[in-house]
């Protein structure tokens, strides 16, 4: 639903430059992002090419994380994708000023 309702933002990547990430909060709720291989046009984004998508689940109710619950929670998602986001972006900071490691 993340990618249907355009909360993809554009241009996102990780600063690993890997291809799934999760984050979690205290609050039972955990966002699992990956980047799709559009192998099934499901997993394709709206312009038919392969893309990041995001699912949040609810750890403690549902723990195999079956149930993605972006929509019915779409402002709660799209906050802690802003928080992950900016922690992400201060990671990348401290790589480049503080502690010399190669990015």
């Amino acid at each position: 639903d993340s990618v249907r309702l355009g909360d993809v933002p554009t241009n996102f990547t990780l600063a690993t430059h890997g291809w799934q990430f999760s984050w979690a909060e205290g609050n039972h709720l955990k966002i699992y992002g990956c980047k799709s291989s559009c192998l099934d046009s499901k997993y394709c984004n709206n312009d038919g090419k392969p893309g990041w998508h995001f699912f949040l689940y609810n750890i403690t109710e549902d723990r195999r994380e079956e149930t993605d619950l972006w929509s019915e929670m779409r402002d709660e998602a799209n906050a802690m994708l802003r928080r992950f986001i900016r922690w992400q972006g201060s990671v990348v900071y401290s790589q480049k000023t503080e502690a010399g490691c190669l990015i």
